[in-house]
């Protein structure tokens, strides 16, 4: 504001803005509560999270030693055949597990799923 300290405008801001701010001079109805309290981190969410992780690499890493990735010829792989024939080889046990790991996730991450649909 201006360098004057006898300013009779500054003075009149100055006791309005004490007036406001003092205890009472809320608005009527006006209740503020207490702050409310952060919210805990989920440790058990991501427990779980870990654990399904665990639990599915080691499925994966076993999966994986018994397919003998070494034996595989890659260039036929690669072509159209060879992906129907891989396809070819997916079982409903398999199906079933990916879609129970599905439902797992959704389930055990609920708030990411509310932001997916909104974006969906």
């Amino acid at each position: 504001m201006n360098s004057s300290p006898d300013n009779k405008l500054e003075e009149t801001i100055d006791k309005l803005l004490a007036s406001s701010v003092s205890p009472g001079s809320e608005p009527e109805g006006l209740r503020i509560g207490p702050m409310p309290s952060r919210p805990e981190f989920p440790w058990m969410y991501l427990v779980y999270a870990l654990a399904g992780l665990s639990i599915f690499g080691f499925f994966l890493v076993q999966w994986l030693l018994a397919q003998h990735l070494e034996e595989i010829d890659y260039i036929h792989l690669f072509s159209l055949d060879g992906i129907t024939v891989l396809f070819s080889g997916v079982s409903s046990g398999i199906l079933a597990t990916l879609f129970g790991l599905a439902a797992a996730v959704v389930l055990l991450l609920p708030e990411k799923l509310k932001r997916l649909y909104r974006t969906l």
